[in-house]
């Protein structure tokens, strides 16, 4: 068990044009979550780490950090994007463009997909664990092996994502309000949403 001396709280700014916190998402359909979901920020901190799908005991143990969401109430305004795949191209000349059938046999159609995104949202993620495993996934944040998005590669950060890591909640939670005390409008609130929870499936490399 950690002693108290042992955890921080490590704040992390989710600010990007446009999220997509998929939580149910299948390949013509993909919907967003309204907040970040906890399996995409251990995601994106595996990512920054260079931990790949195969290593599941480091992702487990990053699960077992508690994760909270702070953001703007009513702010984020839900965005579908009309998105074909594979139309119009020549199978000889454009073999990798084209949409192949469950049977092997190339389509002569272009598939149409439905891919919803959150605008205008700004989300604060306060991660409580270990205080020297959060300085190393701030260390990696800052100089990530591969990229983090919000949500979907098409979905780059704007802004710096670590913020620091925190020796009491109260401190970062301070940290938390100042970051949106320039943000908020007349009659614009805060909403905290405490210990997100994750479900993980085992998913296989070339699969939805």
């Amino acid at each position: 068990m950690q002693s108290q001396n042992d955890v921080g709280h490590m704040v992390m700014v989710l600010d990007a044009a446009y999220q997509s916190w998929g939580e149910n998402s299948r390949f013509m359909e993909r919907t967003t979550g309204s907040i970040p979901s906890k399996s995409a920020l251990i995601g994106m901190m595996c990512a920054a780490m260079g931990i790949d799908r195969s290593m599941v005991e480091i992702q487990y143990s990053l699960a077992t950090n508690k994760f909270d969401i702070v953001g703007i109430a009513n702010r984020a305004r839900l965005y579908r994007d009309y998105h074909t795949i594979g139309g119009g191209y020549d199978p000889k000349k454009n073999p990798g463009d084209v949409i192949m059938t469950a049977n092997g046999k190339i389509s002569g159609e272009a598939a149409i997909t439905h891919r919803y995104y959150l605008c205008d949202a700004k989300f604060v993620a306060i991660v409580t664990g270990n205080v020297e495993v959060l300085k190393i996934i701030g260390s990696a944040l800052k100089h990530p092996v591969w990229g983090p998005w919000a949500g979907r590669k098409c979905c780059p950060f704007s802004d710096v994502i670590f913020r620091g890591v925190f020796e009491t909640y109260d401190d970062a939670m301070k940290y938390v309000e100042g970051y949106f005390s320039s943000e908020l409008k007349d009659g614009e609130k805060l909403f905290i949403k405490k210990d997100i929870r994750c479900k993980f499936r085992q998913v296989k490399w070339g699969t939805f």
